[in-house]
C-alpha cells in the first residue's frame, strides 16, 4: 500500500468514526456530511456506502437511499449484509411491502437466523397480513422454540387482531425466556389495564432502557388521564426525541423560546402542531 493511500484510508476511518458517534446520537445531518466526506474518498467502500444509506433513511432521503444501495449491489453483488440494510431502511421509512420482499430474500441466504423471522413479520403486520404473519411465525417457533423475540412477534400479531389475552400468554412467554429486553416488559405494558400493574412492567422496561421512549409516552398518557398532570410532563418530553420512528416526532421549529413554564404576564405564547401532519 502506498504511503499516500495509507493516507487516504486512515482519513476515511476518521470520518466514519465520526459519522458513526454522530449516528448514534441522532444528529443525521452532521453524520451524513461526516459520511459524505468519506465516499469522497473512497467512493466504493461497502462500509461506508451503507452508512450513508441508513443515515439517508433515518433522514427520509428515499431516493438518495435507494440510489447508493443500489451503486452497493451493483458493486458488490447481494449479500445478507446489504440485505439487511436495505430489509432495515424500508422498515424504518414504512416501505413496508419492499421490506418484506427483502426479509424473504434473507431468508433464502440465512433461515437459521430468528430476528429475520421477526422482521418479515413485522413488515406483515404493517400490511394486516395476519394469517401471513401467524403461518410464519408459527413455524418460526417450532424451529426456535426458546427464542423470546419470536413469542414477542407472536403477541404484537395477537395484540394487532386486537385478541389481548393472547397477547398477554405470548409476551410473558417472551419475558419467560428473556426478562431482560425491555421491548417485552413494554408491550406488556402497553396491553395492562390496572395501573399499579402497568406501573410496575413500565418501571422494568425503563430499568433496562431509560431511553425507551414508547415508554415514557404510555405513562405519559396514564398519568394525563388519571390528573397527575406534573407526573406526566417530564415523561411527555421523549414524544420528540429524534431517535423516536419516522414521522412519529415531527415539530415545526420557530425561531422562539420554547415556553418552560414561566409565567406568562404581558407575554405571547404561540401554539403549533407537532408529531406529524393532520
Amino acid at each position: 500500500m502506498s504511503k499516500r493511500k495509507g493516507k487516504q484510508t486512515l482519513s476515511a476511518k476518521k470520518l466514519m468514526d465520526r459519522g458513526l458517534s454522530l449516528y448514534k446520537k441522532g444528529h443525521w445531518d452532521q453524520a451524513e456530511q461526516a459520511f459524505s466526506q468519506a465516499w469522497k474518498i473512497e467512493p466504493e467502500n461497502f462500509s461506508i456506502l451503507a452508512a450513508l444509506a441508513q443515515v439517508y433513511g433515518e433522514m427520509g432521503v428515499r431516493n438518495k437511499a435507494i440510489e447508493l444501495l443500489e451503486k452497493a449491489l451493483s458493486l458488490h453483488g447481494p449479500s445478507e449484509t446489504l440485505l439487511g440494510i436495505m430489509g432495515q431502511m424500508a422498515t424504518n421509512m414504512s416501505m413496508h411491502d419492499i421490506g418484506e420482499k427483502v426479509w424473504r430474500m434473507i431468508l433464502a441466504f440465512n433461515s437459521e437466523e430468528p430476528s429475520y423471522y421477526e422482521n418479515l413479520a413485522k413488515a406483515l403486520v404493517e400490511q394486516e397480513k395476519f394469517l401471513d404473519a401467524i403461518e410464519l411465525l408459527n413455524d418460526a417457533i417450532q424451529r426456535f422454540p426458546t427464542n423470546a423475540g419470536i413469542w414477542n412477534s407472536l403477541g404484537v400479531v395477537a395484540q394487532a387482531r386486537q385478541q389481548l389475552g393472547e397477547a398477554r400468554v405470548f409476551y410473558r412467554e417472551a419475558i419467560r425466556h428473556d426478562d431482560k429486553d425491555y421491548r417485552f416488559w413494554s408491550n406488556l405494558a402497553a396491553i395492562e389495564e390496572d395501573r399499579n400493574t402497568v406501573l410496575a412492567f413500565s418501571r422494568n422496561a425503563l430499568e433496562l432502557n431509560p431511553d425507551c421512549h414508547e415508554t415514557h409516552l404510555l405513562l405519559a398518557n396514564l398519568h394525563f388521564r388519571q390528573g397527575f398532570v406534573a407526573a406526566a410532563w417530564d415523561h411527555w418530553e421523549h414524544r420528540l426525541a429524534p431517535s423516536r420512528a419516522q414521522g412519529q416526532n415531527t415539530s415545526f421549529r420557530f425561531d422562539l423560546p420554547s415556553w418552560q413554564g414561566e409565567p406568562l404576564s404581558e407575554k405571547t405564547i404561540m401554539v403549533s402542531g407537532e408529531q406529524g401532519i393532520g
